[in-house]
């Protein structure tokens, strides 16, 4: 005789207790918000100063077509070397003095050309009247008359009107100047005559008969 035995299904797990505000709350993911990092404060912060070096020694250009020369590097140099200059700062002094001097010649020769006396069609006889005075007074062969006309071409004072016009009224009057006879500038020996002359003139003398 066979007895069936019903075979036993497992039972289901029990379902997990959930507190009833626990099962009405939806399931929600919350995102942080996103704060940027506030920039670093500047307050009592000490800024950095770049402090320019003198260099040991200078390397000066002169301007090309320039009136400057190696006398006013000498003088950039010094003061560049007395106030703690850049070589980049002489330069720019070397080159704004040079600026400077053909301004000032410009300026001068322009006031020239405008002058009913000298200036125009008159400035060559003007110059040449001028020169006159500069080579017998100062003549190009001493030092100190080349020294002087350097310094007016450099300076551009050869063109300055006041100057020019007085050169040029000592030289004309040299020229219209004429030396009276027996002077001594004139050449030609004074005439030497006697005391009975200087009185009564020249007289013929009386001779004896024979």
């Amino acid at each position: 005789m066979t007895t069936a035995v019903a075979e036993q299904t497992p039972a289901a797990p029990p379902a997990p207790i959930v507190a009833p505000e626990q099962a009405a709350l939806p399931q929600t993911t919350t995102t942080a918000p996103v704060v940027a990092a506030p920039a670093p404060s500047t307050t009592g912060a000490t800024p950095q100063t770049v402090v320019a070096v003198a260099p040991q020694t200078y390397t000066l250009t002169l301007p090309q077509n320039g009136v400057v020369d190696d006398a006013d590097v000498a003088t950039v140099t010094e003061m560049a070397t007395a106030r703690g200059w850049t070589n980049e700062q002489a330069q720019a002094a070397l080159t704004e003095l040079n600026a400077s001097l053909v301004s000032q010649a410009a300026t001068f020769r322009a006031e020239l050309d405008t002058d009913p006396e000298i200036g125009g069609t008159k400035f060559a006889a003007a110059q040449e009247s001028a020169l006159r005075v500069l080579d017998k007074f100062l003549p190009v062969t001493l030092p100190e008359g080349a020294a002087f006309r350097q310094a007016l071409n450099k300076s551009g004072y050869g063109n300055y009107m006041p100057l020019m016009k007085l050169l040029s009224r000592i030289g004309k009057a040299m020229s219209e100047d004429k030396p009276m006879p027996g002077s001594p500038s004139s050449g030609v020996p004074e005439e030497r005559i006697s005391t009975a002359e200087a009185l009564y003139g020249k007289t013929t003398p009386i001779r004896k008969p024979q």
